[in-house]
């Protein structure tokens, strides 16, 4: 087995899943990339502490926010974008432990320890997810569980067949689709406050269905941690 996982690792070497190039098995992501992806100084005043968009883009007065928050590490543009569509098309990429880690970090840093009951993940047609292999919110939030030992919750609310891609529609059209989007298919009881997790924060419109409908079931707080966020153009993906 050893001889056949290192023929293996010889034809398929492990690549740095935000620019390909080739990296050690020691490594998550390239040095290049370790050194200059675009952080997200979730801390700094520029940053709206409620949208975590920078003031300029904030989407807080397009929409009644219902999260406490959303928490996002990096910003959503070059080769971010590259690395969230090698996490959605591999769920064993090294992108899962980077991107996991820096979000438990950055929850780890805002909140400090014990501060959630429960960690779900914003939800994925099953179709889809079937197609694709994974959920890469789901992913992401098993993974971020374990390195925060908060308890995995399985999404209450399902994702509709049939319903537009959010990263297609406007502003607007987003609030109203995630609307018919999302609905409670586990009507049990919840209770607590409950991290969600989802990859990318656009409109905010998915997270807040989601928020809303996880308050509905008893949550008494939903806070949102996301890979990454259109800083600079909140209406766009």
């Amino acid at each position: 087995m050893k001889i056949l996982s290192r023929l293996l690792t010889l034809i398929f070497p492990p690549r740095c899943p935000f620019c390909g190039t080739v990296i050690s098995n020691s490594e998550l992501i390239c040095p290049d990339c370790a050194a200059g992806l675009p952080l997200v100084d979730f801390q700094s005043a520029e940053c709206c502490s409620r949208c975590g968009k920078y003031r300029s883009a904030c989407i807080c007065g397009k929409q009644r926010i219902l999260f406490s928050s959303c928490t996002s590490v990096l910003e959503y543009s070059g080769k971010v974008k590259r690395g969230i569509d090698t996490l959605k098309r591999h769920s064993r990429s090294t992108a899962v432990d980077y991107m996991g880690t820096l979000m438990a970090d950055a929850v780890r840093v805002r909140f400090g320890d014990a501060a959630f009951d429960f960690i779900t993940a914003v939800p994925m047609n099953a179709e889809k997810e079937k197609e694709r292999g994974h959920n890469q919110a789901k992913t992401l939030a098993r993974h971020i569980s374990v390195l925060l030992g908060i308890s995995y919750l399985e999404s209450p609310i399902g994702r509709l067949a049939g319903t537009p891609v959010q990263h297609s529609l406007s502003h607007l059209a987003r609030l109203e689709n995630s609307k018919q989007s999302y609905s409670i298919c586990d009507y049990t009881s919840l209770s607590g406050r409950i991290l969600l997790v989802d990859d990318v924060m656009t409109t905010g419109a998915t997270v807040n269905r989601c928020a809303a409908l996880l308050i509905e079931l008893g949550a008494s707080r939903v806070d949102v941690v996301s890979v990454a966020t259109t800083m600079l153009h909140g209406t766009q993906s």
